[in-house]
């Protein structure tokens, strides 16, 4: 079978490029999987140093000011398509399922079209959002409440799967404690630091500005913080971090092996798409 991924991140490394690179491991062996993404990703460096030949460079813009830029990559992305002839295109956002549809619509073979939603953000009830969902074949969800709101819109429930986030409570279990010391002497944290991690990334939209001006005001006076995501830049260093009088904080790849990390801190901290920061200062607090 020839499957094709995509992915529509400009920058970051995060769970996305994860999870799209441990399908490639998972089923290279026995089909053909490429992986359609902006040559300015995380994934896409990744898939380059582990199999150049499989990854292709395209852009999903998605905004109506980006209207001429929009047919111009999907016409790009119906060629990529006609040239190896994908019995399916797994999308996993909005800006490449619409790019999917527009390039779908002018080929005479059209791969089947299944769309992830990954996220907890509500979707859009307008006609065309409607209209791109009900152009998927199948589409996942990764738990059970995601499932109502595709339904309430009218795709048939038989065409909505929920497959849930697995986490294998085996490897992902306490350290025993010589470790644990171990890898704090290894990340420069002593036994009196009050720890906090984060592994969603610096991306924006994650909001870890809203994480660092909830830790800055606790009275602690040993606060650390780690962020596995990529390095912010000066700018953002300056407008957050210093802001926030932070400056043991530590930037850590989003691709290094988490497991250790998260283990071991006082707090886990997830952001993500923050409306108030009330409740994320609640709690730290």
């Amino acid at each position: 079978m020839k499957i094709l991924y995509t992915n529509f991140h400009l920058y970051h490394k995060g769970g996305h490029a994860t999870y799209v690179l441990n399908l490639f491991r998972a089923l290279s062996s026995q089909h053909l999987i490429h992986v359609a993404d902006p040559e300015t990703s995380g994934l896409h460096a990744a898939m380059r140093e582990m199999a150049p030949d499989c990854t292709f460079a395209q852009k999903f813009p998605k905004r109506i000011s980006e209207l001429f830029s929009i047919f111009k990559n999907a016409f790009k992305f119906r060629k990529l398509i006609q040239q190896h002839r994908y019995d399916i295109v797994h999308v996993n956002g909005s800006p490449d399922l619409q790019i999917a549809i527009i390039a779908r619509f002018f080929l005479l073979k059209k791969p089947a079209l299944v769309y992830t939603k990954h996220n907890s953000i509500p979707i859009s009830r307008n006609i065309f959002s409607v209209f791109k969902f009900k152009s998927a074949k199948e589409i996942i969800v990764v738990c059970g409440c995601q499932k109502k709101p595709f339904i309430e819109v009218g795709v048939d429930a038989q065409r909505v799967t929920t497959v849930k986030n697995g986490l294998d409570t085996t490897y992902f279990s306490p350290w025993p404690e010589a470790e644990r010391l171990k890898m704090r002497k290894q990340l420069g944290f002593t036994e009196d630091d009050l720890v906090f991690v984060s592994n969603a990334g610096t991306s924006p939209y994650k909001r870890w500005d809203c994480m660092l001006e909830a830790v800055g005001r606790l009275l602690h006076p040993n606060i650390k913080v780690l962020i596995i995501g990529g390095d912010p830049t000066p700018e953002e260093k300056a407008r957050y971090v210093d802001a926030f009088s932070m400056g043991a904080v530590l930037y850590m790849s989003c691709l290094l092996m988490t497991r250790g990390l998260i283990l071991r801190q006082e707090m886990l901290v997830l952001c993500f798409q923050i409306k108030s920061k009330r409740s994320l200062l609640r709690a730290v607090r």
